[in-house]
């Protein structure tokens, strides 16, 4: 069995499309873990919903292509459109690492070439595996995350509103059993912009 590390990532409707697209990835994959999930910043087309983002951990006997083939198919099964490069969507799901396995394809490339570049797709990896080694040279990956190009994230979020004992009226619980502001105070702290926006489509 391979360990297979996805970033996902949403801004139309984030809230219902990442745990949908998770909901099929654990039909076919016996997910561990999923990591917290992250507000992070649209590069490139600024003028957009916010995103949310967070990574999985599975494992498989899939090769990497046919991970690739599935998680495409979910892709179009959530309505995403490829319209413009770096536009909104309702999923996208990327590769990060199978294993220690390395290609360089038209099709796929692993470890995924954003993964010490952007800080969505590392820092929610390194949560989940602190330990990650890079395949092609054997670094750990930790070391990167003091120097990557590209930073993103704006905060941590929650996927969902369990609520934890002693946290206080409103208060809810990310992954780790950290104890975030209610809803009201959160969304106060959004722009016009932000996640707030990007809920309004639901």
């Amino acid at each position: 069995m391979a360990d297979l590390y996805l970033s996902l990532g949403s801004n139309l409707a984030p809230r219902r499309h990442l745990p949908r697209a998770l909901a099929l990835l654990r039909a076919r994959y016996p997910l561990l873990r999923v990591s917290s999930w992250f507000l992070t910043r649209p590069w490139g087309i600024t003028d957009q919903p916010w995103f949310l983002n967070c990574c999985a951990h599975a494992v498989t006997r899939d090769h990497p292509l046919h991970v690739l083939a599935f998680t495409q198919r979910i892709e179009a099964l959530l309505g995403r459109r490829r319209v413009l490069p770096n536009g909104p969507r309702t999923v996208d799901i990327d590769l990060l690492l199978h294993d220690n396995h390395v290609c360089t394809s038209d099709r796929l490339t692993l470890p995924h070439p954003g993964l010490c570049e952007r800080d969505f797709m590392l820092i929610p990896l390194l949560e989940l595996a602190p330990e990650a080694r890079d395949p092609r040279t054997g670094s750990v990956l930790a070391a990167a995350a003091g120097a990557l190009p590209f930073r993103q994230i704006a905060r941590r979020v929650v996927a969902q509103e369990p609520r934890e004992k002693g946290a206080g009226t409103g208060a809810r619980v990310a992954a780790g059993g950290v104890a975030l502001p209610a809803p009201a105070q959160e969304r106060a702290a959004y722009s016009a912009g932000s996640l707030a926006g990007s809920e309004r489509g639901k």
